[in-house]
């Protein structure tokens, strides 16, 4: 039987020895390779497997196992203290040898031969950041994968296959550009007070453009441990509750029974976080001043907990981020210095361009180019908060 259901770390020897008995043939969730050899031709053929796998529907390299005609017939494995080492290789030449990057891979070691030696499972996803180009060494190289193993994409695929990405970026923007509209009309999925500014964040995975991609959000209200971070966008120290309702599963602050925050996660993975209360009137200065470093370490914090979500989920990058900010015509940002003055911002509504996510980092630096966007808006060439080397580390 395939392994494709079975978690990477519970796959055992036991379950490498029935793809063997049952004569599993190499197809298109599954290939079996002896070893990845050292030479650049060895490594460009692993790397065309690979890529293949995230070109169609996702599958499984084993590497270790042995092969007569595509049909599994031995599992030797590599030598066991030769493993880690092996696998730091493939990973880097994963990474290092595939444009844009494959998110999501994984490699397990299952131990055979009584612990003697490994076979490496390279467990590839279906990528939503397709289509996947080999670029080892100087080679330019698409691969897809059918029934009878990889191939050769032809122009008219590659050209089709980066329509279909674009349709899928352009599909998740039109639903980025819905919500905030709606928003902007004060319909969304809580009442929030009308007149207040108000800070909208939304966290996208390219997945949500899958209609069959569903993900059990209920367990975040359900589940006490899950639920420790579904809060509000700004939650602060109001009370905040918890309930399923259509589209996913909310939760709300409030305070004296008005709410002014929320956090909707979609089924699809998507996320959208809404706050009344970071820029309202309490948080703005005599000035018409939004005091930055709160507004963009609350932004942290909530972006955060948005990411614990989506791993608890089982939500993997691509990730689309955006941030947008209405009602703030006439406001501008402070630096929080009495001597520093920025423009005041000209328009309703600042929707800053979506923010591609292709590998997790330091939540603080993903926002960076939002923030330095709104910073824009002020006059300013960007957030002040940061170190020269990326680090946000404001000074008052």
């Amino acid at each position: 039987m395939p392994l494709s259901g079975i978690p990477g770390d519970q796959i055992t020897e036991a379950h490498l020895q029935a793809l063997i008995d049952d004569r599993v043939r190499e197809g298109r969730r599954i290939d079996y390779k002896a070893r990845v050899g050292s030479n650049d031709e060895a490594k460009r053929d692993f790397l065309e497997d690979v890529s293949s796998f995230a070109n169609a529907a996702g599958g499984d390299l084993l590497v270790g196992m042995t092969a007569s005609a595509g049909i599994p017939t031995g599992k030797p494995g590599l030598p066991s203290k030769l493993v880690d080492g092996e696998m730091l290789k493939m990973d880097s030449t994963i990474r290092d040898g595939i444009a844009p990057r494959i998110p999501g891979f994984a490699i397990w070691p299952v131990s055979v031969s009584n612990g003697a030696a490994c076979v490496l499972v390279v467990r590839v996803p279906r990528s939503w950041a397709a289509p996947h180009m080999v670029t080892y060494k100087g080679l330019s190289r698409f691969c897809g994968r059918g029934a009878a193993g990889k191939f050769r994409l032809d122009i008219d695929s590659i050209r089709a296959g980066f329509v279909a990405a674009e349709a899928i970026r352009t599909e998740l923007r039109s639903f980025r550009r819905d919500r905030v509209a709606r928003l902007a009309a004060n319909d969304g999925q809580a009442s929030l007070p009308e007149a207040a500014p108000k800070t909208v964040l939304h966290v996208i995975p390219l997945t949500a453009a899958d209609p069959t991609a569903q993900y059990d959000v209920v367990r975040l209200v359900t589940d006490l441990a899950t639920s420790a971070d579904f809060r509000s966008l700004y939650a602060g120290t109001a009370p905040s509750s918890r309930r399923i309702n259509f589209d996913g599963a909310l939760v709300t602050s409030s305070i004296d029974g008005q709410p002014f925050s929320y956090t909707q996660v979609f089924r699809t993975g998507a996320i959208e976080g809404v706050d009344a209360l970071i820029l309202d009137s309490g948080g703005i200065g005599t000035d018409g001043a939004i005091q930055s470093q709160g507004f963009e370490q609350a932004l942290i914090e909530a972006f955060a907990n948005y990411l614990r979500i989506l791993d608890q989920l089982g939500v993997s990058t691509p990730l689309v981020l955006g941030l947008s900010l209405l009602g703030v015509r006439g406001l501008r940002m402070s630096r929080g210095e009495r001597s520093i003055s920025t423009t005041l911002i000209d328009r309703d509504d600042l929707m800053v361009p979506e923010i591609l996510i292709e590998e997790l980092a330091e939540p603080s630096r993903l926002l960076r180019p939002a923030f330095d966007a709104i910073w824009n808006a002020s006059g300013e060439p960007g957030s002040p908060h940061y170190t020269p080397t990326g680090e946000w580390a404001p000074k008052t």
